[in-house]
């Protein structure tokens, strides 16, 4: 399982939790981990879901939600499938700087700016 795990997941030391399922009623900061990945992929979530550890029924539904719009089977249950879909899906995301690519240089020109 483990090394199916790290196959299609990478492995744990890359941000992901270790190779246990996360289904209902877990807690924990694995659970934790997967609540931040939820919210980081549908920013609309911040209402829905806290990031408590405790895998209740608002994280059964975000989680069931980006199943099925990755493709997954919803059923409700972090696995392999889902971590990966969920490092996919976090690796796509542009960072701050490539969404605003002239940030560094108003930053610059902001400091030198003698009238601040």
């Amino acid at each position: 399982m483990a090394a199916a795990y790290a196959r299609l997941a990478g492995s744990p030391g890359e941000g992901l939790p270790s190779p246990r399922l996360l289904k209902l009623g877990k807690s924990g900061a694995d659970v934790a981990t997967l609540q931040r990945h939820l919210l980081s992929t549908s920013p609309d979530q911040h209402d829905a879901i806290t990031v408590d550890g405790i895998f209740g029924p608002q994280t059964l539904a975000a989680l069931k939600r980006f199943q099925l719009e990755a493709g997954l089977t919803p059923d409700g249950i972090a696995g392999p499938l889902t971590w990966a879909a969920l490092e996919r899906v976090a690796q796509d995301r542009p960072t701050e700087d490539a969404a605003q690519p002239w940030s560094w240089l108003m930053a610059l020109l902001n400091r030198l700016n003698p009238w601040n």
